[in-house]
């Protein structure tokens, strides 16, 4: 399921995974490391976007 430039998925072992969709670089999914330094946050494994969209999401960083 996808929704506002994020992608919920789950692992191989079933555990709940959200990754950014079409980000600047790929996500590995389905090992527990990552480049991105991924999470967790109530039982789901959160990636961080290299793009920073997050940040705008939440509000810690506005538009230029």
């Amino acid at each position: 399921m996808s929704t506002n430039g994020w992608l919920g998925t789950t692992t191989d072992d079933g555990t709940p995974v959200v990754v950014p969709i079409d980000d600047l670089r790929p996500h590995e999914i389905a090992s527990s490391w990552c480049w991105c330094r991924p999470f967790e946050d109530e039982g789901v494994i959160v990636h961080n976007s290299m793009d920073q969209r997050e940040l705008f999401e939440r509000g810690e960083r506005k538009a230029s």
